[in-house]
């Protein structure tokens, strides 16, 4: 149950709009990001070696194993990452997570497919 308040909170953040994700920490196994929603921040960290996620607000704060929501974090951010205005030459026109403006859309790719170990092809059509 506590796995599902998580999904549905992090979901509802995630579909309230604001700015992209803006990464404030990245090295090869954490994450730390947040994305502004009106005048509040939501920080996330993504910690791939303790095998955690969580995310905090000001009032609340949710810690889960990662390995317990993977699929759905990748399938959120990977939907955040959809909404990421893309050039003729398939790169992205804002920052997104660690990525900067220009950055190519496969070198983004690329980085999932590292970072959460999977392979997008086989992912997706599970």
């Amino acid at each position: 149950m506590k796995n599902e308040a998580f999904k549905n909170r992090f979901k509802e953040l995630l579909d309230c709009g604001g700015s992209n994700f803006v990464t404030m920490h990245h090295n090869e196994e954490i994450l730390n990001f947040q994305k502004r929603i009106t005048s509040a921040q939501y920080h996330f960290c993504i910690n791939t070696t303790y095998d955690m996620f969580e995310f905090t607000t000001r009032d609340e704060r949710f810690r889960t194993p990662l390995t317990e929501v993977k699929d759905f974090v990748i399938k959120a951010l990977w939907g955040e990452l959809g909404n990421v205005p893309v050039s003729e030459d398939d790169e992205i026109e804002v920052k997104f997570l660690h990525f900067d403006e220009f950055c190519d859309r496969t070198d983004i790719w690329h980085w999932f497919e590292w970072y959460f170990n999977i392979t997008l092809g086989d992912y997706f059509k599970q």
